[in-house]
């Protein structure tokens, strides 16, 4: 998606970021525990401050990570914290369950796809953006990416 901006654009995944652990690496495919949760908390800062940087440089970002409401240790308020004081803009992308998936089949990194138990858990969890922020949610269940694209940017140009 960033590559069709217009202006310079930085774009960093967070999962990426995590799999930079090539020793020591802890899936949350195997549960989130104490030593998941430092590993992600590393992960965010380090999006963080590349952001930071870039941002700093004239750049637009953007992140991709799975950020769930009601949920503290993946929460938006600990983004907003880490990037401070670069502008958070959340937009949550949605699927209908049928759709994500068959997107996980074709995911290219063993660490990320999921079984689909975990799907369903992560699709349940962000039901919280769908019941309350709908001026955040681009349902991308029938849409191409140039679709998903142009939703997102005409949710950021309403914002200003």
């Amino acid at each position: 998606m960033a590559i069709r901006q217009k202006s310079p654009t930085f774009h960093l995944s967070l999962d990426s970021m995590r799999e930079r652990v090539k020793s020591g690496f802890q899936s949350p495919q195997d549960g989130w525990n104490d030593e998941t949760n430092r590993q992600y908390q590393i992960a965010r800062a380090a999006c963080a401050a590349a952001v930071k940087i870039y941002h700093g440089k004239g750049f637009s970002c953007t992140i991709d990570d799975a950020v769930v409401p009601n949920w503290p240790d993946v929460s938006e308020k600990l983004w907003e914290t880490d990037l401070f004081p670069v502008p958070v803009e959340l937009i949550v992308l949605v699927a209908d369950i049928e759709i994500l998936q068959v997107r996980n089949t074709r995911r290219d990194s063993l660490h990320r796809i999921l079984s689909s138990n975990q799907i369903m858990v992560i699709n349940n969890a962000m039901q919280g953006w769908r019941d309350g922020y709908a001026d955040r949610i681009v349902d991308t269940s029938l849409m191409t990416v140039d679709d998903v694209v142009d939703a997102v940017a005409e949710i950021l140009q309403k914002r200003g």
